[in-house]
């Protein structure tokens, strides 16, 4: 089920009756609406198969999670290890008195703080001088390196940064009037200080 994509739901119901068939096991709807099907095993409590589908705005039924194989269509739970959306809301539903322990369980073990500490483990050397560079061999000491071929584009240098998925950076305006944010000069409907103001005679 995992990385698939259905257009409509019937193609989906006829895929689980499917995968229930092939896997000797019994499966029961446990939320069914317009834009959401959840899917379980009979033998709940034994049994962690569970499918959970949305409809998203391009009208496909993905996001399909499965928190045996801690898997989700998004790809998101199967790279970086660590619950989707997707399946933090499987979560809540599958274990609605434990959910926070449970998240944590779901998490990959690399990132305890255990895992963190054993990266630093050994002994990390720093480099000396190149004067105490000895017996550097001579395929080694031919290699030159060069600055990275960098192609400069027009215009002034960017110097703020792209922000990552999912950041939003909000524009603080400042007023050159009164000197509040929140509006520019031409919106302002405080008066000005006296010693801004010119005299026209």
């Amino acid at each position: 089920m995992v990385g698939k994509h259905f257009d409509s739901k019937e193609d989906l119901n006829t895929k689980l009756n499917l995968v229930a068939i092939n896997g000797k096991f019994e499966i029961k709807v446990k939320k069914s609406t317009r834009t959401l099907k959840e899917v379980v095993c009979v033998d709940e409590p034994n049994c962690l198969w569970r499918v959970r589908a949305t409809k998203m705005p391009g009208g496909d039924f993905n996001a399909c999670v499965n928190l045996t194989t801690r898997s989700c269509t998004c790809r998101v739970f199967d790279i970086d290890k660590i619950p989707c959306i997707h399946a933090l809301a499987a979560a809540g539903l599958y274990r609605p008195q434990h959910t926070e322990s449970y998240i944590y369980s779901l998490c990959s073990e690399y990132y305890t703080s255990d895992y963190w500490m054993l990266a630093y483990a050994e002994t990390i050397y720093p480099v000396p001088p190149e004067s105490q560079w000895h017996n550097i061999p001579e395929d080694v000491r031919a290699i030159k390196v060069v600055e990275p071929d960098v192609k400069m584009f027009r215009g002034r240098p960017r110097l703020t940064r792209f922000p990552s998925q999912g950041e939003c950076i909000v524009k603080k305006y400042k007023c050159a009037t009164c000197g509040q944010g929140g509006h520019n000069s031409k919106k302002c409907h405080n008066l000005a200080h006296p010693s801004d103001v010119r005299s026209s005679t």
